[in-house]
């Protein structure tokens, strides 16, 4: 009976209150970040379960404590306040429906989704300052990857023909890397950006090391390429991805033969320590990096879409 009772007179009132709580909570559900998704979702099923219980606690804390509560009669400004709705409560209900309508449609055109995560965090904290000192002077914090399922080295006396032209494959990642390079906010690195980084500079060179590679039983085009790169004269300017794309300027054969040995001495002159961050031990999957300075999530997501579009 004191259910029954609960449930006549406060209980629509605490019921409405509970379903616009559980609206408001579960709107976080439709952010765009996990963790203020789960929260929604949580609070919530918090607030069902509140409901729940205090429909069956309530009656029975009243029987156990023994409350009588007096009865008041309600002011008359509250009894005024009450009968406009009852009386007109059509008109009420459409104004009200009329106000979500626009809510939905005009309101939310100019509603913008948009989180700041490094804005978020306390200020005066130091990792938080060298975070935003560090995304503010390297155009740098979020790093994303791009997988690359080509040969980079090759080989061309097996059966294998995907890894006769590794030079090609380079180039269009250089040409990939290039576009990545045009999207907003972003920076990317791949084993190209290495290459072109990376002087010739032979410790060793001259004659009689160059008479040692002749006599040895080599193709031509790769004794041509191991004369060129034994002679600083000839290389004292020039960067491994010169060689490689414009062998012509340097008096390289250009044969895909003489690109295989180039980029095999390229490799073989890193430590494997950094050829890794880029290529993997089979030389058949390599990584652009792609780098984004802290920005506000909705920036980034335009910035990602642009990235994938190029990918």
């Amino acid at each position: 009976e004191k259910m029954k009772a609960s449930l006549s007179s406060t209980g629509k009132a605490v019921f409405l209150s509970a379903v616009t709580t559980v609206i408001g909570f579960i709107s976080l559900v439709f952010t765009p970040m996990a963790p203020i998704q789960t929260v929604g979702i949580a609070l919530s099923g918090g607030i069902v379960i509140v409901y729940i219980l205090t429909i069956f606690m309530v009656p029975n804390l009243t029987l156990l404590l023994d409350l009588r509560k007096p009865k008041h009669p309600p002011l008359k400004a509250f009894d005024r306040l009450v009968d406009a709705p009852v009386k007109y409560n059509r008109a009420i209900i459409g104004f009200f429906l009329m106000l979500i309508l626009i809510s939905a449609t005009l309101g939310q055109s100019n509603v913008e989704e948009n989180i700041d995560l490094l804005g978020m965090a306390p200020e005066g904290e130091d990792p938080v300052i060298k975070m935003k000192q560090y995304s503010s002077d390297f155009n740098a914090g979020q790093i994303g990857m791009i997988l690359i399922h080509a040969n980079v080295t090759g080989d061309t006396n097996d059966q294998d023909t995907g890894n006769d032209d590794p030079a090609e494959n380079l180039k269009r990642i250089d040409q990939l890397e290039s576009k990545l390079n045009t999207v907003e906010n972003t920076s990317a690195v791949s084993i190209v950006f290495l290459m072109k980084s990376t002087g010739i500079a032979p410790t060793v060179s001259g004659a009689q090391l160059y008479e040692f590679v002749n006599v040895t039983p080599l193709p031509d085009d790769i004794k041509e390429t191991a004369e060129v790169l034994l002679n600083n004269e000839i290389t004292a300017d020039a960067s491994f991805w010169d060689l490689l794309i414009q062998p012509d300027n340097f008096g390289l054969p250009g044969t895909k033969q003489s690109q295989i040995f180039l980029l095999n001495v390229f490799y073989a002159s890193i430590t494997d320590e950094t050829r890794e961050i880029f290529i993997n031990s089979d030389f058949d999957r390599t990584l652009i990096y792609v780098d984004m300075p802290f920005i506000p999530v909705a920036d980034t997501a335009k910035s990602v879409e642009a990235v994938n579009q190029h990918a």
